[in-house]
């Protein structure tokens, strides 16, 4: 059975998988951990795969790395009590990326910047990331994507921290 069906026999869904407990393993196979995961999977491909309610494809997007490759049909096969503890454990590290981000990375952006109207690129979402990366680096945007979560978010909080200690030594 599928893991959104399992979760539409129960009413209270919601509150079992708030304080359900959490796994990084599925059918006694260990996750790779999500920040290792690429940049592109993480920020956007996963989250909408759980809007989606395609958790099975989430569970083999963090299963499948190394020699190991699973398909679709085994992971629909496992425990449905697993899966959900291993959805847990990824909405959980989801969310604690979120955090990281807000924690490490965001800045209030100065009264210059907002009338200069550089809050207009925030429709492009992650693509600004990308792009920034690109040229710095001269990577493809496929290849920005591609690389881990952890290394895109490592060059962000660099760069926050250098435009940080420039802003002071400005002023």
């Amino acid at each position: 059975m599928l893991l959104k069906d399992f979760l539409n026999t129960s009413d209270c869904a919601g509150a079992i998988l708030t304080h359900c407990k959490r796994s990084n393993e599925l059918n006694g196979y260990k996750s790779k951990e999500i920040t290792e995961l690429s940049f592109i999977d993480v920020s956007e491909v996963i989250p909408q795969l759980i809007r989606d309610l395609e958790f099975e494809s989430v569970f083999l997007m963090c299963l499948n790395f190394g020699k190991r490759k699973m398909n679709l049909a085994q992971v629909e096969s496992y425990d449905n009590y697993e899966k959900l503890y291993f959805l847990a454990w990824i909405i959980e590290e989801l969310r604690n990326i979120a955090k990281m981000e807000k924690d490490y990375l965001f800045s209030t952006p100065s009264k210059k910047m907002l009338t200069s109207g550089a809050d207009k690129l925030n429709v492009l979402g992650n693509f600004n990331i990308i792009d920034e990366i690109a040229k710095k680096y001269n990577y493809t945007h496929k290849e920005v994507e591609m690389l881990s979560y952890d290394t895109v978010f490592k060059i962000q909080w660099r760069d926050k921290i250098m435009n940080d200690v420039k802003l002071k030594m400005t002023k």
